[in-house]
């Protein structure tokens, strides 16, 4: 019978103890105002957010702190390129024209 008794207490406390607990706000609802904002209200909210938004755009952004010459060459021309390019095909050439050699183990 005790075990019964405990057993229904813990549960009705499980039940009624999260409302008992909540915490809430006597200042903030989450209900509509009573009268609609009018339009100079929703203009300086508008002002207001959009300066706000201007500042955060202009404060450190995301990558701010890589260097900005990562990955980038310089000093190069675009003759040294073509150069380089053609060096590079005539030491592979011999290589393109290798009969593919079948490495499958069947």
């Amino acid at each position: 019978m005790k075990k019964t008794i405990l057993t229904l207490c813990t549960s009705a406390l499980c039940l009624l103890a999260p409302p008992a607990f909540a915490q809430t706000a006597a200042d903030q609802t989450n209900a509509s105002p009573k009268t609609p904002a009018t339009q100079a209200e929703k203009d300086a909210a508008r002002k207001a957010r959009q300066a706000e938004g201007k500042k955060v755009a202009k404060g450190a952004q995301a990558g701010d702190d890589k260097p900005e010459s990562s990955g980038k060459v310089t000093g190069t021309t675009r003759a040294d390129r073509k150069k380089t390019n053609a060096e590079r095909r005539k030491k592979n050439a011999g290589v393109a024209k290798e009969p593919k050699v079948d490495k499958s183990p069947n």
